[in-house]
């Protein structure tokens, strides 16, 4: 008896007895095997995608014992032994390399080797996409950016990380940028890209749409405008900013609305009394209305500060912002960030470290607060979004 013939009952347990290869061979069986798979989706555990510089790999797992790899070469390959699987209306050639690796090609003259294996990327991703569910976040890595490559990334997956690490640097358009910064939903964006044509990309804001990134670290900077950071709730810079743009960088902030940001770090290099002016330059402070509670609050939430204990007795100083009013502290102390010879004796390449200041920055308009943190090494930048200030407020009660 023919499969789709068979009580709804029994279809879903031999579909579930079927191991993800045995399913994902019914699917492309025939349209009726196909829809009666997709009745009932397998779990898989993990996708990764890994972009190598010479082919896509992509990693799924079932379980422990059930996985498979999708390679998709950019160089065209004779392709011995496959078979023509039809997906989604397109023919893919596929072989079975080793025991679980398979690999795909979409033999079409139309493109390049490179714009095939997109192509099939883009195929093979929506195809697991229609018979399964999965239980965790995606993984995806570059090591080089395929062209289009990043636009097949919009399809409604939730990443948890994706990580763009290319040597050399390599370039991405405003509209991929867009792409990656607004619509991939993803916990963690590693980007280290140069930009085209950067001015013809800004974000865009929209109050309706919820934030699609948790923490962002950027690498090279020279594409960000300092004054409307992207949407993500914990922002880093990698890359050292060099000390004679940290006054642009701060007038710029300081002029912006980044209603969105809560943690920036930007790396300044060695800081000192002789240049602490010249990064300020017409930025006004004033006396501090920080209290020990939100200090120790937001030490607790930058995991690359030091730990509050170690801190000595601190002097606060207010930046008023005029525009938007965000606020924020910049704490000053002499002492030592690790105080006691005898953790230096044990401890010899553990270095004194301290926090010259905390500036808080006010927003005029509302009840925003930033803080902007210095160190010995780094300047930091914790801006509080809302739900945080109701509960730095209630700290104050």
């Amino acid at each position: 008896m023919k499969l789709h013939r068979i009580p709804f009952l029994v279809q879903k347990m031999i579909v579930e007895e079927l191991g993800f290869d045995e399913r994902l061979f019914l699917t492309i069986a025939s349209k009726r095997t196909c829809s009666l798979i997709r009745k009932f989706k397998v779990d898989l555990d993990s996708i990764s995608i890994t972009v190598r510089t010479n082919e896509i790999c992509v990693f799924v797992r079932k379980d422990l014992w059930d996985s498979i790899t999708f390679s998709i070469p950019f160089h065209k390959c004779q392709m011995e032994h496959s078979s023509a699987w039809n997906i989604g209306g397109s023919i893919v050639r596929v072989r079975k390399a080793f025991r679980d690796i398979m690999e795909f090609s979409l033999n079409d003259d139309r493109f390049d080797t490179t714009r095939n294996a997109v192509t099939v990327f883009g195929i093979l991703l929506r195809h697991l996409k229609s018979f399964s569910n999965i239980r965790k976040p995606m993984q995806c890595s570059f090591r080089t950016i395929p062209v289009g490559f990043i636009f097949a990334l919009d399809c409604g997956f939730v990443f948890n990380n994706i990580e763009i690490q290319t040597t050399p640097i390599e370039s991405v358009t405003p509209e991929e940028l867009k792409v990656l910064l607004e619509n991939v939903q993803t916990e963690l964006l590693r980007l280290n890209v140069k930009v085209q044509s950067v001015h013809d990309y800004k974000y865009l804001r929209n109050p309706d749409k919820e934030r699609s990134i948790y923490r962002l670290i950027i690498g090279n900077h020279s594409w960000v405008d300092f004054s409307e950071l992207p949407a993500a709730k914990v922002i880093s810079i990698s890359k050292q900013i060099p000390l004679n743009q940290m006054n642009m960088v701060l007038k710029s902030w300081v002029a912006g609305r980044n209603r969105d940001m809560e943690i920036g770090d930007f790396e300044i290099g060695k800081f000192s009394d002789l240049n602490r002016e010249i990064i300020f330059a017409d930025v006004e402070r004033h006396p501090s209305q920080i209290t020990e509670k939100e200090i120790d609050a937001f030490f607790c939430q930058a995991n690359n500060l030091p730990s509050r204990r170690f801190m000595g007795n601190i002097i606060s100083v207010d930046i008023l912002r005029e525009g938007d009013g965000l606020r924020a502290t910049v704490m000053e102390t002499a002492h030592d960030t690790y105080p006691g010879s005898k953790l230096r004796r044990n401890h010899p390449n553990i270095l004194p470290r301290t926090i010259n200041m905390i500036y808080e920055i006010d927003r005029t308009t509302d009840d925003r607060r930033a803080a902007l943190v210095l160190d010995a090494q780094k300047i930091l930048i914790l801006a509080w979004a809302d739900r945080r200030i109701a509960k730095l407020q209630g700290l104050r009660t």
